[in-house]
């Protein structure tokens, strides 16, 4: 039985180690050869923004672009982060960005898609895409790998994309707004 329970693991660890290979092929194919739509990619904003777990914090955002905001919570390093947004002077308006949102902003992904957390209108017609991952996952391969196709779609379309990883690096995004 010990033997069964060695051969399965070894297996299973082989099978992993297949599949992590054949995603970072993937990856880089996506770097190297990006689909054509990944320069078209934008906000689209229409009527059925209606998340399940919408935000009821006591703050009172004033430029989040629909009446409702989806599933952030007061306190939080991402409240911390769209608190940020809303008081930007350069920030004309700003969504939360949820996947089951049917005009949810995607990129794409090694075996699908992510959807950064925040999209923001600038003044000068910019929009800025922000994914805030957080101390715990700031420097996972798929954390650099997130912030390699946001930075890859932001040059083919002439628009920002910043990784926040930890509240200190939240003046990165001041800066992200200002250029």
């Amino acid at each position: 039985m010990a033997e069964k329970r060695r051969l399965r693991d070894l297996l299973e660890a082989k099978i992993r180690a297949h599949r992590e290979a054949a995603r970072k092929e993937v990856f880089q194919r996506l770097l190297k050869n990006p689909p054509a739509s990944l320069g078209t990619l934008t906000l689209r904003l229409e009527g059925d923004y209606f998340p399940s777990n919408p935000y009821r914090g006591a703050y009172v955002f004033r430029k989040h672009f629909f009446p409702v905001i989806a599933d952030l919570e007061d306190g939080t390093e991402e409240f911390q982060c769209a608190r940020l947004l809303d008081e930007l002077d350069e920030v004309e308006f700003w969504v939360r960005n949820y996947p089951t949102w049917r005009h949810a902003f995607r990129l794409p992904y090694p075996g699908g898609t992510f959807f950064p957390d925040f999209l923001a209108k600038l003044r000068n017609g910019t929009l800025l895409v922000v994914e805030y991952k957080g101390a715990h996952l700031a420097h996972t391969p798929e954390t650099y790998e997130k912030e390699a196709i946001g930075q890859l779609w932001a040059r083919k379309t002439g628009n920002r994309f910043l990784m926040v990883r930890t509240l200190q690096e939240l003046d990165a995004l001041r800066q992200a707004a200002r250029l």
